[in-house]
């Protein structure tokens, strides 16, 4: 059983010839780590394996999980009859395809209500899933087609796949694993960049998106009441207030400029804060 780590920047990470089991990942996780992946990745894609995902849990807790959807679709028809499964995939397509989250928890909801009274199992292999089936939606939606699905991985494993299955007891361990090598280098020369790969530095900053559009910062000016005469306070996005005197800043969203009160002066001073 061959094992490969894929990342979405263009490199194959990691390649083992050892199982799928959770000790396996484990020590292809570990040793990623040691070789300088100190940092966590924002998220995992990857089909419903619990051995990869008890590792990753292990090793990076901070990852977030995206199922494949083209797993769990095979794996939720596969429990239903031949003469629904493809109206059922279209009700499947339309979770996925969705604009928004909301739109597409209503089309979970939908699914559910359709299907749950005559083909329980099916809809208990959905369900489980939930909510790491729906977390690309908090990514841009350039990416949406790259990490809906673990196929990037799949397709360009296919070749080695192929070859190994044609020399299958004509090799040693350590020329199998140098065959491999060169087939995924190889087969890496023919990779394209991600679609909308500007945003990848905004990921890596830990900028927020949602439905997959980027959400900004913004300030709000609020009059104070008179007991402050003419000061006046700033609450940030997330509602925290930033009272008078107390020289908190609240930034544009490049981070590059401060909105009045950045200078630490009290609010009733009797000189408005100019803007850094």
């Amino acid at each position: 059983m061959w094992t490969a780590i894929h990342c979405l920047t263009g490199e194959c990470e990691a390649i083992t010839e050892k199982g799928e089991s959770s000790q396996s990942w484990r020590e292809l996780l570990l040793d990623l780590k040691r070789r300088g992946l100190s940092k966590a990745p924002d998220l995992a894609i990857g089909d419903g394996a619990l051995g990869f995902w008890n590792a990753l849990r292990e090793v990076f807790g901070t990852t977030r999980e995206q199922r494949c959807w083209v797993h769990k679709t095979g794996n939720v028809l596969n429990a239903m009859p031949k003469s629904l499964q493809a109206k059922a995939k279209g009700h499947l397509q339309d979770i996925w395809m969705a604009e928004t989250k909301e739109d597409a928890e209503a089309a979970f909801d939908f699914f559910v209500e359709a299907y749950g009274v005559k083909y329980d199992r099916a809809v208990e292999k959905l369900t489980k899933d939930r909510e790491v089936l729906l977390t690309f939606y908090d990514f841009p939606a350039e990416h949406w087609k790259h990490i809906r699905t673990s196929n990037p991985i799949e397709s360009t494993f296919a070749t080695v796949r192929h070859r190994t299955k044609k020399t299958k007891g004509c090799l040693g361990r350590k020329t199998a694993l140098a065959m491999t090598f060169r087939l995924m280098m190889s087969a890496k020369k023919k990779w394209r960049k991600l679609d909308g790969a500007f945003r990848l530095p905004e990921i890596i900053e830990g900028v927020e998106f949602k439905d997959g559009i980027k959400q900004e910062k913004t300030c709000r000016l609020i009059t104070a009441s008179p007991t402050f005469g003419h000061s006046s306070f700033y609450r940030h996005y997330s509602d925290q207030v930033y009272r008078p005197g107390w020289g908190r800043r609240c930034h544009y969203p490049d981070d590059r400029r401060l909105y009045p009160g950045g200078d630490r002066r009290p609010f009733g001073s009797g000189r408005f804060p100019q803007i850094g």
